[in-house]
């Protein structure tokens, strides 16, 4: 398999921030691939058919001023290839939830992480109805827990709450 510059890929992910939106567009350049080989359409007329207005400019930016002959098949097989196993080494932030998280929340915390590690991340928001507010984010092992349920468990024991001294008994 040819190894194509990480600048190609990141052109890919540029504004795709979570596992399900980076396995979509995997899924999207696939079947792309596969309808285009199949109906041996004009490559431009199948763009606009299959990929959204955003995926479409980011190939043609491949193609025209990187000079990647896309439209052979095996070189497009090739670029998709390298970009999922280009996803599987991107590092993974977790970040558990009350609620879900809204994609316009999930952008910013992905540009805050790439800005702030000068890396392109993937973000996979988890809900954890056990937690009251804030968030507990994790990655590779370490973890962050500035969860109100954390915060309220660690008062209790620091005895800042004494439930001798509560005025109901």
């Amino acid at each position: 398999m040819k190894n194509f510059p990480d600048s190609y890929y990141l052109t890919l992910l540029s504004h795709i921030f979570t596992k399900k939106e980076a396995a979509e567009l995997v899924s999207d350049l696939r079947n792309f691939n596969r309808e285009l080989y199949e109906t041996k359409k004009d490559f431009a007329e199948k763009l606009s058919e299959n990929l959204t207005e955003g995926q479409q400019e980011k190939i043609l930016k491949l193609r025209d001023i990187l000079n990647l002959e896309i439209e052979k098949p095996e070189v497009f097989n090739e670029l998709v290839d390298g970009l999922d196993a280009y996803i599987d080494q991107i590092a993974e932030i977790t970040v558990h939830t009350a609620r879900g998280l809204p994609q316009k929340t999930i952008q910013k915390i992905g540009l805050w992480f790439e800005n702030n590690l000068n890396r392109k991340v993937i973000i996979d928001s988890q809900v954890d109805q056990s937690l009251i507010g804030g968030a507990i984010i994790a990655s590779q092992g370490k973890q962050f827990d500035n969860s109100v349920k954390s915060k309220l468990n660690k008062a209790f024991e620091q005895g800042f709450f004494k439930l001798t001294n509560l005025p109901y008994e």
